[in-house]
Formats: C-alpha cells, sequence, structure tokens
C-alpha cells in the first residue's frame, strides 16, 4: 500500500472520489516513471510476480492432482464407497502424509472401537459353545495298516493292503 492511500485509509478519505486512485503497488511507488531503468525494472518486477503467480498456481493444481490420484487408489484398492472428507481429515488430524496409510490407520481403529465392545474372554466362550459337538467314535488307529511291517511297505503291499481295506 503506498503512502499516500495509508493516509488516505487512515483518514477517511476515498481517493477514487478525488479521482486519484493510486493503481501501483508497494515499491513502484518510489519509481521515477520517466527514467527508463526503472521503467524496465518495474517491469521485470511485474514480470517476475506473474511468474511467481503461475508456479504457485501450477504447483498447487499438481499437488490437488496427486491427492485425488491417492484418494482415487485408495478407493480402487480398499473402499469403493470411500468417504473423501473424513479420510483427509483423519490424515491431516494425525498428520499422515499417504492416505493409504491413512485409510488403514482409521479403519483399524474403528475395528479396535468395535472389538472392545466385546472383551476376549466373552469371545472365546461364545466361540466354545457355538461350536459344533464332538461326536464319539470307535476305537481305530488311523493310518495303521494290520500286517503292515512297522508303517514300510513296498507298492505292491500298499495295493493289497488298500483292495483288501476297501473292496
Amino acid at each position: 500500500m503506498g503512502t499516500l492511500q495509508a493516509l488516505a485509509t487512515s483518514m477517511g478519505v476515498d481517493l477514487a472520489s478525488l479521482g486519484q486512485s493510486d493503481t501501483r503497488t508497494g515499491r513502484e511507488d518510489e519509481l521515477d516513471p520517466d527514467d527508463p531503468i526503472q521503467r524496465e525494472l518495474a517491469e521485470l518486477r511485474r514480470w517476475r510476480a506473474e511468474v511467481d503467480a503461475e508456479r504457485r498456481a501450477r504447483e498447487a493444481a499438481e499437488r490437488q492432482a496427486a491427492v485425488d490420484r491417492e484418494i482415487e487408489a485408495v478407493r480402487v484398492k480398499y473402499d469403493p464407497n470411500l468417504d473423501e472428507e473424513e479420510l483427509l481429515r483423519y490424515a491431516v488430524e494425525n498428520r499422515i502424509p499417504n492416505l493409504e496409510v491413512a485409510w488403514k490407520a482409521m479403519n483399524f481403529e474403528r475395528r479396535q472401537a468395535t472389538d472392545s465392545k466385546a472383551s476376549v474372554p466373552d469371545k472365546k466362550l461364545a466361540a466354545k459353545r457355538s461350536a459344533p459337538k464332538v461326536e464319539g467314535g470307535g476305537n481305530r488307529k488311523v493310518g495303521v495298516v494290520p500286517g503292515g511291517t512297522n508303517g514300510r511297505m513296498t507298492l505292491e503291499d500298499a495295493w493289497a493292503a488298500a483292495l483288501s481295506e476297501h473292496g
């Protein structure tokens, strides 16, 4: 803000109504418009400001595109019904720069919260109660072939034993 504009603002005077609008910025107030070197300097400053603004806009667009790609990757890989805002909020609050890691941590916390409602002994007891009953069986030794030689036999002996057992 130029000196004249700062004074006008502090005094409550509208420069536009006086026909003296100040369109110049900061350092340009101090430059002499008749000096060719100062004009070129002002032009270079404007050009540099434009280039910086374009660079910042391009970098912001690239960052947004990278975030969009990460969100889409998480959506495709893990959750088609992903709530983007919730994921981004969780990532920012927990300072997690990788959205895939943030999604995993967020869902882990959710599972922990729901799992902690039922204690571990209660879960084990419920699993035991819901398991099918074990039926009593005969006293049969599995893998022992009658007339075998301590578990070692030839292929022919195994074939004969299989035929005699299964018919």
